[in-house]
């Protein structure tokens, strides 16, 4: 079980520049950062990959919930496994700031 969640973290991390692609393609302004274990590097067996997409302005928590619903169906579309342990976060400027850590993640290839 912990190979399995171990090998499926790295195909989460290894894909990200695909996620980030699939994300930036959605059309809504916002910026994509990996927070928590992932960004300082202490994943474990039960670890996720945790990417904080934020947008300009505080959604509201039906906003969120319509905007990962968008997202996962955009990665579905992409032929990226649902299955890959990846936690989307949808949140404002402010809200940012309370993520320890926070990477911002780009990727060349999508530009």
């Amino acid at each position: 079980m912990r190979f399995t969640r171990l090998r499926l973290l790295r195909e989460a991390l290894d894909r990200l520049c695909e996620i980030i692609c699939v994300l930036e393609n959605l059309g809504f302004q916002a910026e994509f950062y990996l927070v928590g274990g992932a960004a300082e590097n202490r994943l474990t067996a039960m670890s996720d990959v945790d990417i904080v997409v934020v947008l300009d302005h505080e959604p509201s928590f039906e906003e969120a919930v319509q905007i990962r619903e968008k997202i996962l169906e955009a990665l579905e579309e992409a032929g990226i496994p649902l299955y890959l342990p990846i936690d989307f976060h949808i949140v404002g400027p402010e809200s940012l700031r309370r993520y320890r850590t926070a990477k911002r993640l780009e990727c060349s290839r999508c530009n």
